[in-house]
């Protein structure tokens, strides 16, 4: 952990480097969306990887930070003669971002951004025999976008009747995947009459848009 400032204000760096070997693994597999274990505690395993955060008031008064990390897992079932796989959970490289600000000109109006992109889990198909046939999932890409608002920081409703008996009310809209990503999440697995396996993607949420109203009395 590292303390430092910048622009005059406080920013905090943290860094983690770990490694961690696994013994008496219970091995398992995602067949669409269940999680399915081998009954044996027959497989050894790894895990290693890094991350850097920053953290700190990049607009004074709100915090804001940034990640980046890097992890890499595998393991290797004892016997089976295919060596070393990558784990349901091996997701290399992904980058995270929150960052607030307030709107020029309106500082009652407060608004967010989060960002997270992924490079993609890695996925088999659930037949044990294709064990060692493993690809990734696409890259996971999503942006958040949110908007307060505070109605008591506004001075003409601040005097207004609205607040004869109540203290504070906020608005809030928040954009979930604002791109409208379609995010995998697994594949469903159909197989044919010769018990061939085809994948067909299963998508997470598109676009969906929230608001909230908040009111202290």
């Amino acid at each position: 952990v590292y303390d430092f400032e910048a622009w005059q204000r406080p920013f905090q760096l943290t860094a983690d480097i770990y490694y961690k070997y696994i013994t008496n693994l219970v091995p398992y597999r995602i067949d669409n969306l269940r999680v399915r274990y081998d009954a044996n505690n027959d497989a050894v395993a790894y895990a290693a990887g890094a991350s850097l955060r920053v953290n700190g008031e990049f607009v004074k008064g709100i915090q804001s930070w940034a990640s980046i990390s890097y992890l890499k897992t595998q393991e290797d079932l004892l016997g089976d003669a295919l060596g070393w796989l990558d784990r349901p959970t091996d997701q290399r490289l992904s980058f995270k971002l929150f960052f607030q600000d307030y709107v020029p000109g309106f500082p009652y109006w407060q608004m967010s951004l989060s960002f997270i992109a992924a490079t993609g889990l890695p996925t088999n198909s659930p037949n044990p025999e294709n064990r060692a046939a493993i690809f990734r999932l696409s890259p996971y890409f999503r942006v958040d976008w949110g908007n307060t608002i505070r109605l008591g920081a506004i001075e003409k409703l601040r005097n207004s009747r609205l607040f004869a008996h109540i203290d504070d009310i906020w608005l809030t809209i928040d954009v979930f995947n604002l791109f409208d990503k379609d995010n995998e999440v697994s594949y469903i697995w159909v197989a044919d009459y010769e018990n061939t396996y085809y994948p067909v993607p299963n998508k997470l949420t598109g676009r969906q848009i929230s608001a909230k109203i908040t009111v202290q009395f």
